[in-house]
């Protein structure tokens, strides 16, 4: 190959890099902005029991995308260990009527059937979730998703409509060993006919009750969940303190 023909393919394959490197900028800015864009339009519309709820609304949507934010007194490893446990979420998840594991993979993977109570007169919903949970940031961060799936081996109740639509994430945040930021969303589309006011109503205390009612369960658990926690703590670096004996927490 002469030196020439060596240059013109040179040139070729850096034009071919710089148009390469130009798009996935361009990509890395359009999500930047629209990330911005969804913050920006996020509007409050309750504080109650310690919980900052705020809708997203969208035209596409039926209901509009909504979350909750608290901080709660205590360790992530518990928080995720109480989302985890299924089984027992109707002890405190609001309007929870029923809820049971189908199939688990691991600690932080399984799959599981969920009730919950619809206000009057709006019917019962249900769904089978896909729950996934990782753990980040050397156990500063916990990301916790479900997600509706398709299982029509499973009959709807009578008087039940099963969800359309919904994906939810608990997002947590370690302040420090004993407080813990959670932020809990939802994107769904709940079947059905619902009026207005249902759709107000869910929007504001869902996540009022969900979050509420997931602070007064870490406050009784106990040592419930030690094992859990032992399997995941060599995965934890605390933020800002080393992982030690629970501090007392007022009730």
């Amino acid at each position: 190959m002469s030196a020439g023909s060596t240059e013109r393919r040179t040139r070729r394959i850096a034009g071919v890099a710089t148009v390469a490197c130009a798009l996935v900028a361009a990509t890395a800015i359009t999500l930047v902005a629209e990330e911005l864009q969804a913050k920006a339009r996020w509007r409050h519309v309750a504080t109650e029991d310690g919980v900052r709820v705020s809708v997203l609304p969208d035209d596409k949507r039926d209901v509009p995308l909504f979350r909750g934010e608290t901080v709660i007194s205590a360790p992530i490893l518990e928080l995720l260990a109480i989302l985890t446990d299924v089984n027992r979420a109707c002890d405190w998840n609001a309007r929870c009527l029923e809820s049971r594991v189908m199939r688990r993979t691991d600690d932080l993977n399984l799959m599981f059937y969920s009730r919950v109570d619809g206000p009057w007169p709006v019917s019962d919903r249900d769904a089978i979730f896909r729950a996934r949970a990782r753990i980040l940031k050397h156990g500063r961060k916990v990301l916790a998703t479900f997600d509706a799936i398709p299982w029509p081996k499973l009959k709807v109740p009578s008087g039940t409509v099963r969800f359309a639509r919904l994906h939810g994430s608990y997002t947590m945040i370690a302040l420090s060993p004993f407080r813990t930021k959670v932020t809990y969303q939802i994107d769904a589309h709940p079947g059905g006919m619902v009026p207005d006011w249902v759709v107000r109503y869910t929007s504001k205390w869902v996540p009022v009750g969900t979050l509420a009612g997931l602070r007064r369960q870490s406050r009784r658990i106990g040592k419930r969940y030690a094992a859990f926690v032992a399997r995941h703590r060599p995965k934890v670096v605390q933020a800002g303190a080393s992982a030690t004996p629970r501090a007392p927490r007022a009730h």
